[in-house]
């Protein structure tokens, strides 16, 4: 058995629920949760704490001194540092439980998320939190005529959706703040100059759907420029 085997046997040990994940694991699905809060959470409170169960598994991962030890763990706690961040970004300033009992995840609200969550913050906490659509909710109300727009104002031979721009985008920036580690194939920063075209087309500007395009693009560029991937290439290939 190598050391990576090693430390992910480990790893799986020192988590006390009943799900025990190896370190891809706990980071894919705390990662998950991160962009669904960034995109507005859609459940409700009792969902969303049920999701943060992934995070409570890294912090007893993160607490077990054996595993501190392992330099296989570096990259790791760089991972969850970067989730971490990102997460505290879409969160409230002020907790809404005693951070004596609970921990920060738990204990901050999110800033927004769709009618239900924000509902329950309020009735629950006397929180006022944005309320955005759900996700589905959005993703219809978009109009085909702003699609259309958008595909026009880019002058490459390929056209991207107002989604798959964000997609490209998004994967890009997240391997970025994975220190470049987990890029698939080569990383093109050619889709931000893309997105550069749409932003500037004056017909798209009074479009309101642009606004939500606007504010996406504003978060993911944020992110970017805090990271320090290095500019590389990679084939735009279809959005799934």
């Amino acid at each position: 058995m190598d050391a990576s085997e090693g430390v992910e046997q480990w790893v799986k040990q020192v988590q006390s629920g009943w799900l025990k994940q190896s370190p891809d694991q706990l980071l894919h699905e705390w990662n998950y949760l991160v962009e669904a809060c960034e995109d507005g959470y859609d459940d409700n409170v009792h969902e969303y704490h049920f999701d943060l169960q992934v995070r409570h598994g890294i912090f007893e991962v993160l607490a077990d001194e054996q595993l501190a030890a392992m330099p296989e763990m570096t990259a790791f706690r760089e991972r969850v540092e970067v989730l971490d961040k990102r997460l505290k970004a879409v969160m409230l300033s002020d907790p809404a439980l005693p951070l004596a009992s609970f921990p920060w995840w738990e204990a901050y609200p999110l800033r927004y998320g769709c009618e239900e969550i924000a509902k329950e913050y309020y009735e629950g906490y006397g929180i006022s939190i944005e309320v955005f659509p759900k996700r589905k909710e959005r993703n219809e109300r978009t109009s085909e005529l702003f699609k259309e727009w958008v595909r026009r104002a880019q002058s490459g031979a390929r056209k991207y959706s107002p989604d798959a721009l964000i997609f490209w985008w998004n994967r890009l920036v997240n391997s970025c703040d994975a220190g470049c580690r987990d890029r698939i194939g080569e990383l093109d920063t050619s889709v931000r100059g893309i997105i550069e075209e749409v932003l500037r087309d004056g017909r798209l500007a009074l479009m309101p759907e642009m606004t939500e395009f606007r504010e996406r693009v504003a978060v993911l560029d944020e992110r970017f420029n805090g990271t320090r991937c290095e500019e590389q290439t990679l084939p735009l290939d279809e959005h799934p």
